[in-house]
């Protein structure tokens, strides 16, 4: 079978991308000495060889997320306290392929930005890495083991306990960003029975610019659960699921 990012693939690509450059710029340098223009085949050749040298480097990460599941069970909101109180699980199953000959940490950024995050279960040894540039927010990277060659799949279960996460009376968000190529992304929301959703909305956030998207989150007919799926999500996008509850 074809395999198109095999990393023998990505090197043939380099490779004949600054073969077919360095013959394209000799031809220009002989040219010059001898007072003529390029030939117009040189410039086309030295235009497919950066295009070979682009395709050979387009790879970005050491994982591909074949599918990315998250569910959030929010099982308490005291309104009562003041501020109000919550206790909510998460739990995360990605299918995960490699992309290296040696690939071996996976990260999740922004695993945690805000309220308390109480256990962390996870079948691999994880370390929490602070963010250096904000001190609220935390990424877990995640040991793969050694002998994780390219090609290699596996599946990584995470689980964790959040406390006061959630304290908008009217209005709360969930948002996970999409630091690896991703193929499906599904994020299923469960409210407490005191707080039902009314309505809900997804916002993609690349860089500086957001854009709502117009397929919206499914509500479940009891109004307790919130499910959206995705193919392909944006690389790097961060996607935050708005409800008013």
């Amino acid at each position: 079978m074809f395999d198109s990012e095999s990393p023998k693939l990505e090197q043939a690509f380099r490779i004949l991308g600054y073969a077919a450059d360095t013959i394209a710029v000799l031809t220009f340098a002989y040219q010059t000495l001898k007072k003529q223009p390029p030939p117009s085949w040189a410039i086309l050749v030295f235009i497919v060889g950066l295009l070979f040298i682009f395709t050979g480097k387009r790879l970005r990460g050491d994982f591909i997320i074949i599918r990315r599941e998250i569910y959030l069970d929010i099982k308490k909101w005291d309104g009562s306290k003041t501020p109000p109180e919550d206790l909510m699980t998460s739990y995360r199953i990605d299918q995960v392929k490699s992309r290296k000959r040696q690939a071996r940490y996976l990260v999740y950024q922004d695993y945690s930005t805000a309220g308390h995050r109480t256990v962390d279960v996870i079948n691999y040894p994880v370390q929490e890495k602070a963010q250096a540039l904000n001190a609220s927010a935390v990424d877990l990277e995640i040991d793969l083991g050694t002998n994780v060659g390219y090609g290699k799949k596996c599946v990584v279960y995470s689980r964790c306990e959040y406390v006061n996460t959630f304290p908008g009376v009217n209005s709360e968000y969930y948002s996970v960003k999409v630091s690896y190529p991703t193929k499906r992304l599904k994020i299923a929301i469960l409210l407490p029975s005191n707080k039902q959703c009314q309505n809900a909305t997804v916002t993609e956030i690349v860089g500086a610019t957001s854009e709502t998207l117009d397929a919206l989150p499914t509500i479940s007919e009891n109004r307790r659960i919130i499910s959206w799926e995705k193919k392909n999500p944006a690389f790097n996008a961060k996607y935050k699921i708005t409800w008013n509850w």
